[in-house]
């Protein structure tokens, strides 16, 4: 999670797409989905199936470059916070995938030097 933030992307979705198994050995199936990048890991519980498809989407979005921001060094430095931009466009109806009070107790090292 932390490493899409600071590439300036959504949070992880994750999505069950399959159970197969008798009830004492069940075989869960999980999908991860970050942007246009989808990764499915299995596992015998929910949370190993989730774990093994978030390590597999970390390998794989690890050396994607972070996307370029709109405007100027300068101005990602100054002192304020904007709600405005592309990426808010097409989410009316939809939550966004964090809020600002996440954002504000975050212990991340970019909060921090914001702080």
């Amino acid at each position: 999670q932390e490493l899409v933030v600071q590439k300036g992307w959504r949070l992880p979705e994750y999505t069950v797409t399959q159970e197969s198994g008798p009830a004492h050995r069940k075989e869960f199936t999980m999908t991860c989905r970050v942007e246009r990048f989808v990764e499915i890991g299995s596992g015998t519980s929910k949370k190993l199936a989730k774990r093994n498809a978030a390590a597999k989407m970390l390998v794989r979005i690890h050396n994607v470059p972070m996307e370029p921001r709109e405007g100027s060094e300068a101005e990602a430095e100054e002192d304020q916070f904007s709600m405005a931009g592309p990426r808010l466009e097409g989410l009316r109806g939809r939550a966004p995938g964090c809020t600002w009070d996440s954002l504000r107790n975050s212990a991340g090292e970019k909060i921090v030097q914001l702080r």
